[in-house]
């Protein structure tokens, strides 16, 4: 093929996807995609698109993706079907399925159906990015596409197939999520790491994304070249951040009365949660400081539960000043337990781990570094958003 040779690796996301590359020559350069269809302000960047296809009966032919997809004949979450082990007996099973449901043949396709429409879609506008940016109408493309550290063989098999019938290269290279992220932070962001690298150094890797987190631990093989290997096993569990929001929601629904919530328009629970996210949650450190609140349009006044003037007020009374804290906290210990139990497993191996590296989107949230720290007591590095 002519062209120039390109790296690009995808992280195929539960909630959100994110695609990067680079021309394989001279000085790397990652660049990412930011230039989704379907935003509004042609001046925003996002790095992220969310992981949506539409299936509408009423245009068979036309696939609306990303932030393009109408939400209500969007499968959500159809990426965490791909693994047939996490069905019926896991929490990510029970949760995906409805507790005691049986496993659907059906919802296992559908949700291969879903991903190789979704990759399709994915893998044209990246492509047609490249060669913009390039000034070459094609290009010979290196792929890396990323999988969650617990996934089983099977599903990354299933996943591979999808992608290479979605028109992606058939050589495609498989890196577990967090272990992306590590060779991301000990090539270029070393900086975050005092002392320098050492053989032997133990790393324990928080990859907190939108519905799920997986928490696995490296060890460093080799430094030159750097070759990091597992030392304790995957783990992880459905506790991201779409979860707080659902809490915030319940929330809500007790505040206004669930009756009045359900008669209340979409539009105005989407502006609410988009408010939740933007205002309120992204920079949460523990507590609130103000008249803190989100805006809700129809809803009715009432002064004692802090609602008024169509909003919903936050701290409004002096013992709802914990409330967002009782909104994060099942989520976030639920994180911390599963970085503990990592930290605990090296301890019985007979070492330590240096540092607890927290990526991903729900990553960057202050309070879950927090929560984190107080329970293993080991320094936690907010490194990258993957």
């Amino acid at each position: 093929m002519d062209g120039p040779e390109i790296l690009v690796g995808i992280d195929f996301g539960t909630t959100y996807s994110g695609v990067s590359w680079a021309v394989n020559s001279g000085v790397r350069r990652i660049q990412l995609i930011t230039d989704w269809p379907g935003v509004k302000d042609e001046t925003t960047q996002l790095e992220k698109v969310p992981s949506l296809i539409s299936i509408d009966g009423r245009y068979p032919d036309e696939r609306r993706w990303g932030f393009e997809a109408d939400k209500n004949h969007s499968p959500a979450w159809f990426k965490l079907w791909l693994d047939p082990s996490l069905h019926g007996t896991s929490p990510l099973g029970n949760f995906v399925m409805g507790s005691n449901s049986p496993v659907s043949n059906d919802m296992f396709r559908n949700a291969q159906q879903a991903t190789v429409d979704y990759l399709r879609c994915l893998w044209s506008h990246a492509g047609a990015h490249i060669r913009r940016q390039v000034g070459s109408s094609s290009f010979e493309p290196k792929l890396v596409l990323t999988v969650p550290a617990m996934w089983s063989p099977t599903a990354i098999q299933t996943l591979q197939m999808a992608a290479i019938e979605a028109g992606l290269p058939e050589n495609i290279h498989i890196l577990p999520e967090p272990e992306a992220a590590l060779h991301h932070i000990l090539h270029e962001e070393r900086h975050l790491l005092t002392p320098e690298i050492a053989k032997g150094d133990v790393y324990t890797v928080c990859d907190a994304g939108g519905a799920t987190v997986n928490v696995i631990t490296y060890i460093v093989s080799s430094v030159e070249p750097l070759i990091v290997s597992q030392y304790v096993p995957a783990q992880g569990g459905l506790c991201g951040a779409t979860f707080i929001d659902m809490h915030f929601e319940e929330y809500v629904k007790t505040k206004v009365g669930e009756e009045a919530y359900t008669r209340l328009k979409d539009a105005s629970k989407a502006q609410m949660m988009h408010d939740f996210e933007r205002q309120l949650k992204r920079g949460f450190r523990g507590d609130v400081r103000g008249n803190a609140g989100v805006r809700l349009d129809g809803v009715d006044d009432n002064p004692k539960m802090g609602v008024f003037n169509e909003r919903i007020y936050i701290t409004d009374i002096g013992r709802q000043r914990d409330s967002l804290r009782a909104i994060f906290d099942p989520v976030c210990n639920e994180v911390a337990r599963l970085v503990e139990e990592q930290v605990r497993a090296v301890r019985r191996k007979g070492r330590h781990v240096k540092r607890v590296f927290l990526v991903g989107g729900f990553g960057a949230n202050p309070y879950l570094r927090q929560v984190i720290s107080n329970k293993v007591k080991i320094r936690v590095v907010q490194a990258i958003d993957t």
